[in-house]
């Protein structure tokens, strides 16, 4: 019913959920253990965290303008939500059917802890990195933006990184954490109208048959575009 009437998209993930609570709720209602009952039982625990993500993506985030070019808030906000939601789910089941708590495991080995919070430093230093990047509205999607003395489009910005597109139409991704230190300049703010400076190089028989076409008459250009400067020798 929930698919169908409020077109949430429940995968495979949500049949598991279902199954797995039906058997604990069995065992709960009739007092009958079997072989696998903790196991069946944080199958169960975890595996809820997916229909509640999806909720979340039909009825929530949408609330926000998400997805969308005019969302009010970070794009990459509930992929971060679905990741913490779905390890808070998995470390509470390891916690209620175990009594394995994630303290207590990083505590049993430093080497795990040491090895974390190596491989995590990067992760969380993009994701920290995004978060300030969106806070100060620095760029949004379909923005143009100087990065580093190269005209690049925002396509898409995700929890790990900013995938631009240069003129060339090449897409290409750069972390968060080194946009974070890049000197970025955003033609599109405060509005999309800007100046543009290019060279060009006459040779001198283009020049003797542009004189001779209607095209050396004055133009007539819109405001927008009424600044042109020539060099001296033109």
């Amino acid at each position: 019913m929930l698919k169908r009437r409020f077109r949430i998209g429940l995968a495979w993930t949500y049949q598991i959920f279902i199954a797995a609570a039906a058997v604990v709720l069995a065992s709960a209602l009739f007092h009958f253990d079997f072989p696998g009952q903790r196991l069946v039982g944080m199958t169960a625990l975890f595996f809820a965290a997916f229909p509640v993500n999806a909720l979340l993506h039909r009825c929530f985030w949408p609330i926000f303008g998400y997805p969308g070019e005019q969302a009010r808030i970070p794009p990459f906000l509930p992929q971060i939500t679905t990741l913490l939601l779905i390890a808070t789910a998995f470390f509470t089941a390891l916690s209620t059917f175990y009594g394995v708590t994630l303290p207590g495991l990083l505590a049993g080995s430093g080497l795990i802890a040491l090895v974390l919070g190596l491989a995590l430093q990067d992760t969380l230093g993009n994701i920290f990195a995004g978060l300030g990047l969106q806070a100060g509205k620095a760029f949004r999607v379909g923005d143009w933006l100087i990065v580093d003395g190269k005209h690049c489009e925002v396509i898409e910005v995700n929890w790990r990184s900013t995938r631009l597109r240069n003129i060339d139409a090449a897409s290409f991704d750069i972390p968060n954490n080194q946009l974070a230190k890049a000197t970025i300049v955003n033609l599109y703010n405060p509005t999309p109208v800007h100046a543009a400076r290019a060279s060009v190089v006459w040779s001198t028989e283009f020049r003797r048959t542009m004189s001779k076409t209607p095209w050396s008459r004055p133009l007539s250009l819109p405001a927008a575009f009424s600044l042109v400067r020539l060099p001296p020798h033109f």
